[in-house]
């Protein structure tokens, strides 16, 4: 996890109401320990951190409030489930205001030297693009997965359907990514002629 990642966590922890981890310690601990879960989801569906800290702030706001947290068996995973939902909700809502908005683009860096980085960028990207082309069935799944902090059991209660159907979903989903890439990479490859060949 980069640094970042974790500085953003380390701050949606501090920005819990002094009231809260003062009237119960055992929920300092509690957020603490679940902080950097709460962000990575929200940050996941967002690709923003401070709407990120914002959603992660917003989940253990809710736990406290409804005093879930208390008797959870699976904290991580019920925390996780309500980061992924408010996101989802936020994400909406920026949606629309993002069609009455200005539009913006950014432009490339011309940086000597940066040719390496902004391939591997656009790689990035590029599978990033394949990534959100899917029907939110698969991709939900797969990028839950690609956290790689949970296990199925988990990804199918944030997601509240089966563990069969969270593999059956998984594997769907990087088929159906292998064939794209594959699609694309024939698309993109040059045919050659022999010398003298009219063909």
């Amino acid at each position: 996890m980069s640094g970042a990642a974790v500085a953003a966590a380390n701050r949606t922890a501090a920005a819990q109401p002094a009231a809260v981890a003062a009237a119960a310690p055992a929920f300092a601990d509690f957020v603490a320990a679940h902080t950097l879960v709460a962000y990575r989801v929200a940050y996941l569906v967002l690709r923003d951190a401070a709407a990120a800290e914002e959603v992660a702030q917003d989940a253990f706001l809710r736990a406290w409030r409804r005093e879930r947290w208390r008797r959870l068996d699976r904290p991580a995973a019920w925390l996780a489930r309500v980061a992924w939902r408010l996101a989802l909700d936020r994400r909406r809502v920026q949606a629309r205001a993002a069609l009455t908005g200005p539009l913006r683009a950014d432009a490339p860096s011309a940086a000597p030297g940066a040719e390496r980085h902004l391939a591997a960028q656009e790689q990035l990207a590029r599978l990033q693009v394949l990534i959100a082309a899917l029907p939110p069935a698969l991709r939900h799944p797969l990028q839950l997965a690609g956290l790689r902090e949970f296990e199925n059991a988990e990804i199918a209660a944030i997601l509240g359907i089966s563990s069969a159907a969270v593999r059956r979903r998984l594997m769907r989903a990087r088929q159906t990514l292998r064939a794209k890439l594959l699609r694309e990479e024939k698309a993109t490859e040059k045919p050659t002629h022999e010398p003298g060949s009219n063909r």
